[in-house]
């Protein structure tokens, strides 16, 4: 007689746990195949599966991406915006001469807003579109003005800052040609679209035609689709404020030296940075990011070397603000959003051959009360002025 109990010759299947053990050995064995039919096909040894770090666990990405890795766009590229400058396109060429002359001094663009504006700006956040490289560039863009300004030069600051939506919609349409579908961008086209078109400010235009005063990734998405572009009225105030140079750069020590010389360098590669930062700051390469973001910096750690600051643009995802440890000055706070590498993976990163140094970008004059006397300068409006042009 049965007592309603499962008898012992019940289906295995039926069992929750037998079938979830199962699945999950089924999972493994396919990550396995995988792996191994990639490592036949190019070659090398087999990845392993990187494990959470202990009490350091992984951050979530909320943040988009959105580089598009596109090597033929960027060749293609390169002789455009040498015959825009009138000038080699490549750092190494442009400005060999920073390469031997450098004290090796640590460089934070920040201290120039802290200069300017008294105060340190927060980290912008493209949510989840794919408009990073617009973020990228507008924050260069406007870490040249900044650094310009305290260096001295006859301008002031706009009182606003930067806008993304345009740099996507130019470097997407008007240079790009329409020729991606979903999101994303070339690091190429929007160093030609700040250099052939320059930049627009988050404020109102025409009477408030245009309302770019805060961040639309909805708007940067119709601007940015086939077709359609920066509307033709705006045009005329983006040309009021182009870049004057922009650089590729390609190496370790190239990075070191436009930074030194406080050229903010957007980077555009494949290298991830997945987890939370270690204590002192100075994170490693883990998982892949089809993404772009921005060098701001440049120091030397006491143990680790050279490094450099990295400008990201998905808001607080990193949590407070993070301190590094430098051979000249002490402890030093990053602004929000950013993290350090060492000088070495940031190399990794340029490998991808879409990184341009920014340079000189047309400001705002002020009008000088008293004449001043020209003094010249090492930083940001220098426009690689007097160095040796390797042709």
């Amino acid at each position: 007689m049965s007592n309603g109990n499962p008898t012992s010759s019940a289906p295995w299947w039926h069992d929750f746990k037998n079938v979830m053990h199962l699945l999950a050995w089924l999972l493994n064995a396919l990550q396995v195949i995988v792996w191994t039919i990639v490592v036949v096909t190019r070659g090398g040894d087999v990845p392993q599966p990187l494990p959470p770090i202990q009490d350091n666990p992984l951050v979530v990405q909320t943040g988009g991406q959105g580089w598009v890795n596109d090597p033929d766009a960027v060749n293609a590229a390169m002789p455009l915006i040498e015959a825009l400058q009138g000038m080699p396109a490549e750092y190494g060429r442009i400005a060999r001469d920073t390469l031997a002359d450098d004290d090796d001094r640590s460089v934070f663009f920040w201290d120039a807003e802290q200069k300017v504006l008294r105060k340190v700006i927060g980290s912008w956040d493209q949510g989840a579109v794919g408009t990073c490289v617009s973020f990228a560039y507008a924050r260069g863009v406007q870490d040249v003005m900044l650094l310009q300004i305290a260096d001295g030069a006859a301008e002031q600051w706009p009182g606003d800052e930067v806008a993304t939506e345009p740099i996507y919609a130019l470097s997407r349409v008007e240079v790009g040609g329409g020729r991606i579908r979903g999101d994303g961008s070339v690091g190429a086209w929007a160093a030609q679209a700040v250099q052939k078109f320059g930049v627009l400010f988050r404020k109102k235009y025409l009477n408030g035609k245009y309302d770019l005063s805060t961040y639309d990734g909805a708007l940067s998405r119709r601007w940015g689709a086939p077709g359609k572009g920066l509307p033709d009225d705006l045009e005329p105030f983006t040309r009021e404020h182009p870049v004057k140079t922009v650089a590729l750069v390609q190496t370790g020590a190239e990075l070191w030296a436009a930074l030194g010389n406080k050229y903010p360098t957007a980077v555009c590669s494949n290298v991830g940075f997945e987890g939370r930062p270690p204590s002192d700051g100075i994170m490693e390469p883990r998982g892949e990011w089809g993404h772009a973001m921005l060098y701001r910096g440049r120091f030397i750690h006491p143990t680790k070397g050279k490094c450099v600051v990295i400008q990201n643009s998905w808001g607080k995802y990193l949590g407070p603000r993070i301190k590094v440890e430098t051979k000249d000055r002490g402890t030093v706070e990053l602004p929000e959003g950013c993290f350090a590498v060492r000088l070495s993976v940031a190399e990794r990163m340029l490998r991808a051959r879409d990184t341009f140094a920014l340079s000189g970008v047309v400001g705002f004059p002020r009008k000088l009360e008293w004449p001043v006397q020209h003094r010249e300068k090492r930083g940001a409006d220098a426009l690689f002025a007097g160095f040796d042009l390797a042709r």
